[in-house]
């Protein structure tokens, strides 16, 4: 697999400040093209979006939800750009480690597969930046089984994401199945 995430530097540095301002989660959304490569996929990101306050639902130091009207802002966004959305959120406790919680996945269960069928399949991919740094996912053949994003490209840098989620997860399925 090859999937990658391409983020203008300053932009970056600018959704960083947004996702950091505070002890609390922070919302930011990318609009992507979205180029097929070898066994994968490349999202450029084109634009970003920095969520608002007051276009969330729940905003804590553990959890954030968009208010319905936000969510479909935002998709109404993503169409009319052509684009694929990638989604970038805050976790701000150093205690803990970069990669998505329960919480978090049990969101992407129901909004994933309502944005793919709202942007006609285009990928979905969503980032969780951490002080320890971050980990990502991309949906990029199916909006109920997420793959694993291999690097974010920022300018010349590759950033590699700790992969803990899907690790995590598999780890806690096989448990169950056990």
């Amino acid at each position: 697999m090859s999937n990658h995430l391409v983020i203008d530097p300053s932009e970056y540095v600018r959704v960083l400040r947004h996702l950091q301002q505070n002890e609390h989660e922070q919302v930011a959304f990318g609009f992507a093209s979205a180029e097929s490569v070898a066994n994968g996929v490349r999202l450029r990101v084109l634009e970003f979006y920095l969520v608002s306050s007051g276009e969330l639902e729940i905003q804590t130091p553990r959890h954030v939800a968009l208010t319905e009207e936000a969510q479909g802002k935002l998709i109404k966004m993503a169409w009319d750009r052509g684009a694929s959305l990638v989604e970038l959120h805050s976790h701000t406790n150093p205690r803990y480690s970069a990669q998505f919680s329960w919480s978090d996945l049990a969101g992407f269960e129901t909004f994933v597969p309502h944005v793919w069928w709202r942007l006609r399949g285009r990928p979905y991919g969503a980032v969780v930046v951490a002080p320890s740094g971050f980990d990502a996912l991309v949906w990029r053949m199916d909006p109920r089984q997420p793959e694993r994003l291999d690097a974010m490209l920022v300018g010349a840098d590759v950033w590699l994401p700790t992969n803990l989620t899907l690790t995590t997860f598999h780890n806690e399925v096989a448990r169950a199945e056990a």
